[in-house]
């Protein structure tokens, strides 16, 4: 029974990286003409559409929120992994003790990588209203 539930583990653990993995390249997705209506509909509300990103404060925030972003998935899957060790403990309550445990710094982890996420937006978001302000000579 204990390498039946090892086996389980390993797949549930390869869905997990599967999905971490897939859900970063859906920008890849995209096909040219959606970009391309993208764009134009952007263009049409008047928004940026140049692709420039070089400004230091964009390209960091973009490494952050990539960062975060796994953070969040993993601590997703630990999530599920406790949830399925908690279903499956039983009634041994060691095994469902450990899944509580797992849970629990799972959600610690995911609300610490939310707060993180929007502390760093808000820092880089005004560190971007000044650079704007500062080049405008205001």
């Amino acid at each position: 029974m204990k390498h039946k539930l090892m086996s389980v583990q390993k797949y549930l653990i390869a869905f997990i990286v599967f999905i971490s993995v897939a859900s970063v390249g859906v920008d890849l997705v995209y096909s040219a003409s959606v970009s391309d209506l993208l764009n134009e509909t952007g263009t049409a509300a008047l928004y940026d559409t140049s692709e420039t990103a070089t400004d230091p404060a964009t390209l960091v925030g973009g490494i952050i929120k990539v960062f975060l972003s796994f953070l969040g998935v993993f601590f997703v899957g630990l999530t599920i992994y406790g949830g399925f060790l908690w279903m499956s403990a039983r009634g041994d309550s060691e095994k469902a003790e450990k899944a509580k445990g797992i849970i629990r710094d799972a959600l610690i982890g995911l609300i610490i990588a939310i707060s993180a996420y929007a502390i760093a937006y808000f820092v880089l978001y005004s560190l971007s209203q000044y650079a704007n302000k500062s080049a405008s000579g205001f």
